[in-house]
Formats: structure tokens, C-alpha cells, sequence
């Protein structure tokens, strides 16, 4: 596989060329029954943060590292969360019920990020409503996308206005 998406990664961070001969990437898509190249996009992003990673280290030690990413193994990675289990069991749901993207009034979409319950709080504080789907969706509508990611961070939530 090429390093292509690495190095487009690599060179939108401003980080040193030369470090790029340190990073190897194998196999190939499709590995996923998909019309997205889900593989490169998860080796590409794992071989970038690795390579970050292995550049630190060479900052702080004058010792390079090398690194290889398997494509299969990398979108493998990107989906284990299908395949944990507690005590044999499928554990809860990882995202809270209110999570996720909601569309603003003007049409614009924000991110709530409410799996921590101070977060989930704090959203429905700003909101003023009751912490189901349908009621958040009705307020958001109600928010100009912008104005409504202001008013969480200045509650101390986390959410992302999708510009």
C-alpha cells in the first residue's frame, strides 16, 4: 500500500519529511465489504500517530523508531468494538442516547458529546429540556448551530459545531 494519506496527513501537520522513510504500510482494500477505502483510512491514521509518536521519542532520546501498519489489522482495530464482551456479554451501549449530530435551526448540524454525565448535564442545562432525543432535537432546532456550541463551552460541556 502506498503512504500516500500518510504523508498528505503528515504534510498538513507541518511536521519533517525525513520521517516519513520511517513508516511502512502493508496489504491492501478492500478488507471490509465496502465501497469506502475504510483500511487506508485506518492505517493511514494509525501510521500517522505513530509516527508522531516515534518523532517525540526521536526529540527526546536521538533515537529513531521504525514502524509497519497491516491494512487489515488497522480496519480490524477500527471495529473492535464490536467484539468486546464483559463476562461473555455485549456491554452497554458506548454512546450515550442524546449523542450524536442534531440539526440547528439554520439548517447546520452541531455534535453533542454527553457520554460523561457531567457533560450530558450541562448540555441539557443550555437546552432546557428533557434529556430524550426528541426533546433535544427540538431545542437545538431552536439554537443557531454557532451561538449553541458557544453556550456549552461556556457551560463546560463538549460539543462540535460542524462548519
Amino acid at each position: 500500500m502506498s503512504i500516500g494519506a500518510v504523508t498528505e496527513l503528515w504534510n498538513l501537520a507541518a511536521l519533517p519529511e525525513h520521517a516519513l522513510a520511517r513508516v511502512e504500510l502493508s496489504g491492501a482494500d478492500p478488507v471490509l465489504p465496502s465501497p469506502f477505502r475504510i483500511g487506508e483510512a485506518a492505517s493511514a491514521t494509525i501510521g500517522a500517530t505513530a509516527l508522531a509518536a516515534a518523532e517525540l521519542w526521536r526529540l527526546r532520546t536521538g533515537r529513531p523508531q521504525r514502524m509497519s501498519v497491516d491494512t487489515r489489522t488497522a480496519a480490524m482495530a477500527f471495529r473492535s468494538e464490536r467484539h468486546v464482551r464483559i463476562d461473555g456479554e455485549e456491554p452497554p451501549p458506548i454512546w450515550d442516547d442524546i449523542a450524536g449530530f442534531h440539526q440547528a435551526a439554520e439548517g447546520r448540524w452541531i455534535q453533542l458529546h454527553t457520554n460523561f454525565p457531567h457533560h450530558r448535564e450541562r448540555a441539557l442545562g443550555v437546552l432546557e429540556c428533557a434529556g430524550n432525543t426528541d426533546a433535544v432535537a427540538e431545542a437545538v432546532a431552536r439554537w443557531e448551530g454557532e451561538a449553541l456550541e458557544e453556550a456549552l463551552v461556556v457551560a463546560g460541556t463538549c460539543a462540535a459545531y460542524v462548519r
